[in-house]
């Protein structure tokens, strides 16, 4: 059962055998006079003090229920530093590893700087969507949009710990940056035409295979001799080249699927053509995964 403790007094007994509570000289009038105690979940005594009686008493029958309901948040949780509840989300996260550097990127250049230092108690909707908000007129929605989930997923990771109530990401406040426009402007031929043309000869086949089979570019960088099939007309997205940092790697096609792509009559005589003109190269990389 919670109670309350006046830490400006002390009970002295009388010669009567009564008890009267006589001002403490110590405590008398430092700090916070009323401490609120209660059990927690572990079946041990947690308190908080505050400046009012009415307050303390409210504060400690509030979490007695919510430990009722299975929603108790020890209240010193929330004194634990973002930047701790940081580390464990960069390490929890299984993820390739060109995601795994976008997200310690995010969270060095622009979670931490602001919030690293921070008690995660103390972060406030509202300054989470200034936050956003700045980031995406400096540096545009799609930096903003991955610095938001790092910070999001940090405290969503605090939540689940029992560190913190509530993730004041969720809240309507916060304006979660949209997804940058994906609306795809097709070339007309003469443009096609134009950057072919702009290519030394022996790279010509990387805008003819883009613009004729519309492959991405790692994936035009990964495509081998055996990936194009004369007989079916299709070509085989089997791999691609990606950059992580200064590196460069083989990895799994999107979403780690091997793939068939129609090959037009014109593709497959060029890249015949190209490859009986330059040949190939034996290229050797390390794999993402």
């Amino acid at each position: 059962m919670a109670y309350v403790k006046d830490q400006w007094t002390r009970p002295v007994k009388q010669a009567d055998g009564t008890v009267v509570r006589e001002r403490n000289e110590k405590r008398w009038g430092k700090g916070k006079r009323w401490l609120a105690v209660w059990i927690g979940p572990e079946g041990k005594e947690v308190s908080a003090a505050f400046d009012t009686k009415t307050v303390a008493s409210r504060h400690g029958s509030a979490m007695e229920t919510d430990r009722e309901r299975g929603e108790y948040v020890d209240p010193r949780a929330g004194k634990v530093r973002l930047e701790e509840v940081g580390t464990a989300w960069l390490r929890s996260r299984s993820v390739d590893p060109s995601s795994d550097i976008q997200y310690e990127s995010k969270w060095r250049l622009h979670v931490e700087p602001r919030f690293g230092k921070r008690s995660v108690g103390t972060i406030r909707p509202s300054e989470i969507a200034e936050w956003v908000r700045a980031l995406t007129e400096q540096f545009g929605t799609s930096t903003a949009r991955t610095a938001f989930l790092v910070l999001f997923g940090c405290l969503e990771l605090a939540v689940e710990d029992g560190t913190l109530k509530r993730n004041p990401a969720r809240s309507k406040t916060v304006k979660r940056p949209p997804v940058p426009d994906s609306e795809i402007l097709v070339w007309p031929e003469e443009t096609v035409d134009a950057i072919v043309a702009a290519h030394p000869p022996q790279f010509r086949l990387v805008p003819i295979v883009g613009g004729g089979a519309g492959l991405r570019q790692g994936e035009i960088f990964g495509l081998s001799v055996e990936d194009f099939d004369y007989e079916a007309k299709v070509i085989w997205v089997r791999r691609q080249v990606k950059k992580l940092g200064k590196d460069f790697v083989f990895a799994a096609p999107k979403n780690d699927r091997v793939r068939s792509v129609p090959m037009s009559d014109e593709v497959a005589e060029f890249t015949r053509a190209h490859i009986e003109e330059f040949g190939a190269t034996e290229v050797t990389l390390p794999w993402e995964n």
